[in-house]
């Protein structure tokens, strides 16, 4: 829309003139356009290209998958007979100690590639997405304690059913919920949400931590993207892919300083219009 006022000196436009600027604005919308049309453009050319390096490195993870393991159960195996066998000696249990313990180190980050490689299970089986975030919240209350994390549930009444892989769903919110707890360095405030949502339900993970930088907010999904010194990675990645196979999407709201919420939104097996009465019920850890 443009808008067009008198001259300075109080004369109008001639018709020549409107019909000039009338042509000046359809081709300001049409470039108005290409730019937002460009974008999308862009944006689902990253989609493709966070696939396929999704693909290609199950493909990897499935060709070194067993060869990994072997080797791993091999040196796990040994490393416990040495600790058993070294009582007497501390510094070779202590030895032993640290190569079993490394060992089950690499076993988890091996376990995180191959979760690239898992296909949907096509079996899926109906369960509570209340019981998952219940179960996940209870593995982590002493690394909460730990960390002096002050932790709030809510939680709807009802039990929230979907039809799905309930041990993934489990991963992906746990992913999510370290990563905001290892925002946290020096302690802070974790709030779990369950809530109905677009027909299904939404996961929401609110940490007090520093916020992620504007720039990296389109970065975090993608494998290996990580501002940790010691980080894999993979966390998101993983996360995200298990919610998209269950025909989800995870939501990210950042503000530098006051912290994240990462919200994980899924179709429930039987959709409700409205939240049902009786409202949230709190828990914490």
């Amino acid at each position: 829309l443009l808008v067009l006022h008198r001259r300075a000196g109080g004369e109008v436009f001639t018709s020549e003139e409107k019909e000039a600027f009338s042509a000046l604005a359809a081709q300001m919308g049409l470039a108005l356009e290409n730019i937002r049309l460009h974008d999308e453009v862009l944006k689902k050319e990253r989609q493709v290209q966070r696939a396929e390096r999704l693909s290609a490195l199950g493909r990897l993870t499935a060709g070194l998958a067993h060869e990994i393991r072997n080797g791993l159960y091999k040196i796990g195996g040994c490393a416990e007979i040495l600790q058993d066998e070294a009582s007497t000696d501390p510094r070779v249990a202590e030895l032993a100690s640290g190569i079993a313990e490394e060992t089950r180190d690499l076993a988890e980050v091996l376990d995180r590639f191959l979760s690239f490689a898992q296909e949907g299970n096509k079996a899926w089986r109906t369960f509570s997405v209340r019981t998952v975030v219940q179960d996940v919240l209870f593995s982590l209350r002493q690394e909460l304690e730990r960390r002096g994390i002050e932790c709030r549930c809510l939680m709807p009444e009802d039990e929230l059913v979907m039809l799905g892989d309930a041990p993934r769903i489990r991963e992906a919110i746990l992913n999510l919920v370290l990563n905001a707890i290892e925002a946290m360095e020096g302690g802070g405030e974790l709030e779990l949400r369950l809530k109905r949502q677009d027909g299904g339900c939404a996961v929401e993970i609110k940490d007090t931590g520093p916020g992620i930088p504007p720039q990296y907010l389109e970065e975090i999904f993608d494998p290996f993207f990580t501002t940790k010194p010691e980080g894999t990675g993979l966390g998101l990645p993983i996360a995200d892919q298990i919610v998209r196979e269950h025909g989800g999407r995870i939501c990210v709201v950042s503000e530098l300083g006051r912290g994240s919420t990462f919200t994980v939104v899924l179709p429930l097996l039987e959709s409700k219009a409205t939240e049902t009465e009786g409202g949230e019920q709190a828990c914490g850890h």
